[in-house]
């Protein structure tokens, strides 16, 4: 009889340590996956944290950079504000201007014009009888301008501009006949 009970547990005892090794394995096999699972999880936390770090590094710079643009922002509406006074100033000032011109116009000469000018109002006076001229000083408030590309002599009207803003021409004439007298020598009378 103890024969028959060793057969009748042998069968189980077999199953079961069949049963066991099957278990083992599939939990070596389970486990080997959980490590190659965990391997790549510990991989992908690495390159996680180091995009975290460098989004960090990122976000800082940008912070900083914006900063440093509200600031230029802040610092140019500034500039933005004494633009649209100056503009303004400008523009009355420019107003005003024209409103003078307009009643009151500059009469601009070119230097052959004011020459012209010049000479017969010397020529002028020359003409009359009993009055000999010799050296002329002439003395002239005038401004300066351009018409297209050409330099001229602005005679403005009394008035019409600011006179802080003229230029003082002088203008000494001497006649011919002095000159030849005195490049030979002779004093005039």
């Amino acid at each position: 009889m103890p024969r028959s009970r060793k057969k009748k547990n042998s069968a189980p005892r077999d199953l079961t340590l069949e049963a066991a090794e099957k278990q083992i394995r599939l939990l070596i096999e389970e486990n080997r996956k959980l490590a190659e699972s965990l391997e790549e999880t510990t991989t992908e936390i690495h390159a996680l944290r180091r995009s975290a770090q460098l989004a960090i590094k990122e976000r800082d710079k940008s912070a900083k950079d914006s900063e440093k643009a509200l600031a230029e922002l802040e610092a140019l509406k500034g500039q933005v504000g004494e633009l649209r006074i100056t503009l303004r100033t400008a523009e009355a000032q420019v107003r005003r201007l024209s409103r003078q011109v307009e009643k009151n116009p500059l009469n601009p000469l070119t230097p052959d014009e004011a020459s012209v000018l010049f000479d017969k109002l010397l020529g002028s006076f020359r003409s009359k009888p009993g009055l000999e001229l010799r050296d002329v000083n002439l003395v002239l408030k005038v401004a300066t301008g351009k018409i297209a590309q050409e330099t001229v002599l602005l005679l403005p009207e009394p008035g019409s501009v600011d006179p802080n803003t003229l230029h003082e021409l002088k203008l000494t004439l001497r006649s011919s006949a002095d000159l030849s007298a005195s490049q030979a020598g002779v004093i005039p009378r």
